[in-house]
């Protein structure tokens, strides 16, 4: 029984630099990540890129150059990124890499029994690097929403892969929660479509139309389409196809947003079955991110870059703002004011605050020494079962909760009156705080790593260890970003 935890994050589309929805799979595969190495299981986080299609070829075109350059370029900047955000991916997978290359290509030859070859003629979206059916065509006005672009007519021979036939046992899987998907209405959704039943899908372009991708195994004339190409890479970070992939195999945990969710419920489950290999897990499914109530999109402009907001508050204050304010099963907003009413009220007043009066009094009353202590008394089921569901936000509401017990405590006991009277029971209070600061800090390192880590490295020792500074000093940046 494999006794070890993989999650994988969706990868983006290197076509432009990301905004704060981009890094939403990557920053809540972390937190999952950073949980279980908390509790000793071996883990594999895996984020990366993927870099091929019609989009990438033509963009690289716009800024002459050719699509090699502009993926590294990006890709760079996305992995230098995540790091930014501390995002503690184990492997970085761009799928131009040599190695994922070799595993797509293994991948097509285990699905070759049902892949053949046909015509396909209708509609594209070069945008999405996708197929439009002739109904959705006609219900956007032949338009792309997401793009505000025309679709473009097609006509051409491809490869297909006889997804229809699968319909069935994916549908059998998703029921049963052998493939679960969370939330339920995300299941719910794939099911609906599902009882329609799957259409074969294509697998390839001619590469005389789409030059840059991984060629199809024995026919150079093609390049793999997305589907074998991209999903891939979740097999590409276990060390697919060689020995030993399997210590990882079947991932735990894919993290997606809801708009690419067909692809992994529906897509690459079947290519799973007709491969022979495990289905993943489970698949949670976030929403959107909006900004000042616009759907954020990098090809339209209407968006907010990630180093924007670090630059100006920190990185654990966006993954505070991601975790906390976007809930884990619908939409969320993002506003400048919004993120600087929460800054200071969450972070700055009530974990700040508690942090610098905590530390002040044990330097102050006890030369920074802390009294051994025993556990601390809170009740953290609730925070275990919303990381396991995958709802963030109420793990930290968990966490921020034990935050405003003990500034209710403090105001309750008021330290400073009994260090006139009872230096006994003073030691006594002091020690409860450090305690249940350490036991909090603890508590938030998966969300915020550095902020927890410095919290239990202050207050989990003997003698008190001070920080540099407060940790969320108060500011305001409305002025410069509001529109």
């Amino acid at each position: 029984m494999k006794d070890t935890f993989y999650i994988t994050s969706a990868i983006p589309y290197v076509n432009a630099d990301p905004h704060i929805g981009t890094v939403m799979d990557p920053i809540q595969a972390d937190v999952l990540a950073r949980y279980h190495r908390q509790r000793q299981t071996a883990t594999l986080l895996s984020a990366g890129t993927d870099v091929h299609g019609a989009k990438i070829t033509e963009v690289a075109e716009g800024q002459g150059l050719e699509p090699q350059e502009l993926t590294e370029q990006i890709s760079e900047r996305m992995r230098l990124l995540f790091r930014r955000l501390n995002v503690s991916f184990d492997c970085f997978v761009r799928t131009s890499d040599p190695e994922h290359k070799r595993a797509a290509r293994e991948i097509w030859r285990r699905l070759s029994a049902d892949i053949y070859k046909s015509s396909y003629h209708g509609w594209y979206c070069v945008g999405c690097e996708e197929h439009v059916t002739q109904e959705d065509a006609r219900e956007n006005d032949y338009v792309c929403p997401d793009h505000n672009r025309a679709y473009e007519t097609i006509e051409e021979e491809n490869y297909f892969f006889a997804l229809s036939k699968y319909t069935q046992q994916i549908k059998d899987a998703i029921t049963r929660d052998e493939y679960c998907i969370i939330p339920e209405k995300r299941k719910n959704e794939i099911l609906s479509l599902l009882d329609f039943g799957l259409q074969d899908v294509s697998f390839s372009r001619p590469k005389n139309k789409l030059s840059w991708g991984v060629e199809v195994p024995d026919d150079p004339e093609h390049v793999m389409y997305v589907w074998p190409d991209a999903l891939t890479n979740y097999l590409t970070a276990t060390g697919f196809p060689d020995e030993g992939y399997d210590k990882w195999w079947p991932a735990d945990m894919h993290v997606i947003g809801k708009g690419i969710l067909r692809f992994h419920a529906a897509i690459w489950p079947g290519m799973l079955l007709a491969a022979g290999l495990p289905l993943p897990k489970q698949l949670f499914v976030h929403d959107y991110i909006t900004f000042n109530g616009d759907k954020m999109s990098k090809s339209q402009g209407n968006f907010v870059a990630p180093s924007e907001v670090i630059d100006a508050y920190g990185t654990d204050a966006l993954r505070y703002y991601l975790l906390h304010e976007v809930p884990s099963s619908n939409d969320g907003d993002f506003t400048w004011e919004r993120l600087e009413t929460v800054y200071n009220s969450d972070l700055a007043d009530d974990l700040g605050n508690l942090v610098h009066r905590v530390g002040a009094m044990i330097d102050k009353y006890q030369n920074g020494a802390i009294n051994p202590a025993g556990d601390p008394a809170h009740d953290i089921a609730d925070y275990h079962q919303a990381i396991s569901e995958c709802r963030f936000e109420d793990g930290l509401d968990v966490v921020m909760g034990f935050v405003k017990d003990l500034n209710r405590y403090i105001e309750e006991e008021k330290p400073w009156e009994i260090a006139k009277t009872d230096g006994e029971h003073l030691g006594e209070v002091l020690s409860y705080l450090a305690s249940n600061l350490a036991h909090a800090g603890w508590l938030l390192a998966p969300f915020l790593p550095e902020t927890g880590q410095a919290i239990y490295n202050a207050f989990s020792g003997e003698k008190l260890q001070p920080l540099e500074g407060p940790l969320f000093p108060k500011r305001s940046t409305s002025e410069e970003y509001s529109p």
